[in-house]
């Protein structure tokens, strides 16, 4: 999950079952109270135990020939579903990138 969404989640659930939270006034400032991006963090990290993911570096290391390899990882995709009559549906991220794989026919 990342922020965005849990910010969204969090701000869907006050709005459902306290929104005159979202009515009051914090702090010296006066401000209305709101769900922001660092709030949705800290209170999943306090309440939840959750902690956000580092970016890694491997990522950044690419082989010299990474487009063959995606390409031929493709090809053996669309093969599979082809072959084992798997639905295009049914093929998804399998790199954690969120990238959806839909071979063509």
């Amino acid at each position: 999950m990342d922020a965005n969404v849990a910010q969204m989640v969090i701000l869907g659930i006050v709005q459902a079952v306290a929104p005159e939270l979202l009515l009051k006034r914090t702090g010296t400032g006066g401000k209305l109270f709101q769900v922001s991006k660092r709030f949705s963090r800290k209170f999943l990290n306090r309440y939840l135990g959750w902690t956000w993911r580092r970016a890694t570096t491997a990522a950044s290391k690419l082989l010299e020939n990474w487009e063959q390899q995606g390409d031929e990882m493709s090809f053996r995709v669309a093969a599979l579903c082809k072959t084992e009559g798997i639905p295009l549906e049914l093929v998804c991220n399998s790199d954690q990138t969120a990238i959806h794989l839909r071979p063509s026919t």
